[in-house]
Parts: structure tokens; sequence; C-alpha cells
């Protein structure tokens, strides 16, 4: 096996067991065991498969990837129903994915379209009254109260999104974020030499994923900052753990940073 810092890494995952799960960009995935140690876990997928998202799900472990959705099954992946691109899989009250064909949901282990056929669908996210997911034409919303759909329409796909301070915040494919004005719209805001890859949460913290490192996202006077944590590589995204961080980078391998987590 390679070191770890000749693989670029896409996504990282735990599973209930305590296992590590690292997808990368054409170089399969990697297990870390309960000792540290890395191997290979890449057996049933396409050669040079780009991994977009790993995502635990109760018990289970999936993949998704450029060539579909995996489900991890006694240390080898299988097909999990979707041959299409795949960037994300969610089980909220249903099982969703987000693919090339929009939002799609799993009915008795078939998957059928459930919003924008046409439309690349990246993320998800949904709240007690909205089902909030990611285009690449903008963020659209389901409102659960009237039962209707709207959209918010961009320049940029938008990639990630998150909520903050009870705004919405989202990722745009340009590295720039974009975020609710609470006043029925959206402000972009853009940080001169960064480029901003993915959203994560934890215990209602922020965290964002960039070419130069991760940054803890906080309000300062009204306005959005980035406070870094000290990490200074490009870095695509992390797993917690009760006292550290997982951190899945370009070219850094994987770090763990013993900064206390609140």
């Amino acid at each position: 096996m390679q070191e770890l810092s000749e693989y670029r890494f896409s996504t990282i995952v735990s599973s209930d067991e305590g296992y590590v799960y690292a997808g990368t960009f054409g170089q399969g995935i990697l297990r870390m065991s309960l000792n540290g140690s890395w191997q290979v876990c890449s057996e049933g997928l396409p050669a040079d498969v780009t991994i977009y998202r790993l995502q635990r799900m109760g018990t289970e472990i999936y993949a998704a990837t450029e060539k579909g959705l995996f489900m991890l099954h006694n240390n080898k992946w299988q097909s999990a129903g979707l041959e299409i691109p795949c960037y994300h899989i969610v089980d909220s009250c249903n099982t969703f994915a987000m693919t090339r064909c929009g939002l799609m949901y799993s009915d008795e282990g078939e998957w059928m379209p459930f919003a924008y056929p046409n439309r690349s669908c990246y993320d998800f996210l949904m709240t007690p009254q909205f089902l909030f997911i990611a285009l690449s034409s903008g963020i659209a919303y389901y409102d659960m109260l009237t039962g209707s759909w709207d959209e918010f329409a961009f320049q940029h796909a938008v990639t990630s999104i998150a909520v903050f301070r009870k705004s919405l915040i989202g990722v745009l494919a340009d590295g720039s974020m974009v975020i609710g004005n609470k006043k029925g719209g959206f402000i972009t805001v853009a940080f001169e030499g960064m480029f901003i890859y993915k959203l994560a949460t934890y215990k209602g913290n922020v965290f964002a994923c960039s070419n130069n490192g991760l940054f803890k996202i906080v309000m300062l006077q009204d306005r959005l900052i980035l406070q870094s944590l000290g990490i200074h590589c490009a870095v695509t995204d992390l797993v917690f753990a009760e006292t550290h961080m997982l951190i899945a980078t370009l070219n850094q391998g994987i770090l763990k940073n013993l900064l206390e987590v609140e």
C-alpha cells in the first residue's frame, strides 16, 4: 500500500464499530482498523472510481461515487441499486440519494425520482418546516405546510448546505459561499485566495473545508468569519470523535486534530 500522503482523499467516515473509512479521487477506499493501521478496502468497486461521499446509515456504510451507489457488506462493496453518478445519501424519514438525475428515494429497495430529475442534486437538509436541496442551479426548498416547491437561483451550482445561527448557508461551485439574509434572499461571501469545498456540522458548530485548511464558521458583529483551526493544507472532509477530529486532506494524508471539540 502507498503512503497515506500519496492518496488524494475526498471523504471520511467512521463506523459504529470504530473503524474509519476514507475515500479518494480515483484511488479507492482505505480502512483504518482499531489498532490504527490502514488497509485498502476497495473490493467490489469499479477501477479508478472517484468517491464523492462516504456515509454511515445505522450500521451500514455507503459509498456515493461517480459510478453509482455502493454498500459495504462483509468487507466487500456491492451495488445499492443506483448506477448513475451519486453524490450523497441521507436517511431522513426515507432514504434519499442525491444524484445526477435529481433527488431520489428508496421505495422497498427500488430507487424512484422524488424531485428535480433533470438537474444534478448535491446535498440535502431537512428542518421541521422545510426540506432544502442543493442543485446545479441553486437551492430548492419544499414547504411542508403548503406542500409546494420553490427555488433560489444562483450562477453556480450549490454543492453543500448547512444551517448556521438559524440561517441557511451554502457553498458554490466557484468556492464562494452564500448565506441567508433573513429578508427572503441570500448574500454571497467570498474569501480571497480561498476555495471552500464543503461544510460539516457538529454539535451546533459549522466547519468549512477549503484549499487553505479547516475553519470554524463564526459570526463577529453580524459578519461571517472563518476561524482557523490550525490545519494549513487542502482539507476535503472530517469526521468527529469524542475528543478529536480525523481530517481528510488532498496531499497530507489523514490528520488528527487533538484540540478539544466543543
